[in-house]
């Protein structure tokens, strides 16, 4: 999926919904954000994932995200414009992983591999 803020604007897509959303935020000290992707914790933790030059959503998250910020990624079976995040994740929860913002430079953020190394596993 590459790493994504916010759906494409278009007249099916949900208005206002986040894939980054702050989850608990002291004003001081780390942050924690979480985060719905389709993709691995290893795919998010590579160098150059997000990259304010890709797009605007990149722009947005490097303006937000400082070092030391913890990131929740949840890894669902799908993320979809066009249905509400709740409904992502009731399509399935594949893994969870705990990264850190390891840099922010301003043009690129780079995440730690997963602290957790674990991972949730959903069966109907």
């Amino acid at each position: 999926m590459a790493f994504k803020l916010q759906p494409t604007p278009s007249q099916s897509n949900i208005v206002g919904k986040k894939y980054l959303f702050p989850m608990v935020e002291a004003g001081v000290g780390p942050r924690q954000w979480g985060y719905v992707t389709a993709d691995t914790a290893a795919v998010a933790s590579q160098s150059g994932y997000i990259t304010a030059s890709t797009n605007k959503d990149h722009a947005e998250a490097v303006a937000n995200m400082r070092a030391g910020d913890q990131v929740w990624l949840y890894q669902v079976a799908a993320a979809t414009d066009t249905r509400a995040l709740d409904a992502d994740f009731a399509a399935g929860i594949v893994a969870l992983s705990l990264h850190v913002v390891v840099t922010n430079d301003g043009a690129v953020i780079d995440l730690s591999p997963d602290l957790l190394a674990g991972t949730l596993t959903y069966t109907v």
